[in-house]
C-alpha cells in the first residue's frame, strides 16, 4: 500500500513523499491502514487528508500532541522522529548533505542526533539478510 504525502515540512524541496507500507507478521500496517481508511472514509467520505479528528477536521499539531503523549513518555518529543531519521539515514549511507536537508539543519548540530544502537544494527542486519534471502 502507498500514500502519497503531497509536501510537508520536512519535504526541503517541495516533491511530495511516497509513503509505502509493507507486511509485517507482528503488526501489519498495510491492513491498519486499509482498515483505518475504509472507516473513515465510511464516517466522513473520502477526504484529501490521511488523518480526520472524530468530528471530521484535520489534526492540528496539539491534537496530535496531546494523543501522541497519553501513549509516549514525554522523554519523546518533537526531535523523537527527526532522531530517528537521522539515525536511519545514516545507516543506509545517505550522504551528510542530504540528511543535513531532509532535517531542514542548517548548520552540523544533526550529528548529535545520530543514535548507534547496537541492537537497533543488529535488527538492521537480520532484515537486510531476511529481505536478501527472499529474492
Amino acid at each position: 500500500m502507498q500514500y502519497r504525502l503531497p509536501y510537508h515540512k520536512g519535504d526541503p524541496f517541495y516533491h511530495g513523499t511516497d509513503v509505502l507500507f509493507t507486511h509485517h507478521n507482528s503488526a501489519n500496517p498495510i491492513a491498519l491502514m486499509h482498515d483505518y481508511i475504509t472507516q473513515r472514509d465510511r464516517l466522513h467520505g473520502a477526504r484529501p487528508a490521511l488523518f480526520i479528528c472524530a468530528n471530521g477536521s484535520v489534526p492540528t499539531c496539539s491534537w496530535f500532541d496531546r494523543k501522541f503523549f497519553t501513549l509516549l513518555d514525554r522523554d519523546f518529543g518533537g526531535h523523537s522522529p527527526r532522531v530517528g531519521a537521522a539515525t536511519y539515514y545514516a545507516s543506509l549511507g545517505i550522504s551528510e548533505s542530504v540528511i543535513q536537508a531532509l532535517g531542514r539543519w542548517s548548520s552540523q548540530a544533526w550529528k548529535i542526533y545520530i543514535r548507534d544502537n547496537p541492537t537497533i544494527r543488529a535488527e538492521q542486519q537480520l532484515a537486510a539478510i531476511r529481505f536478501h534471502n527472499l529474492s
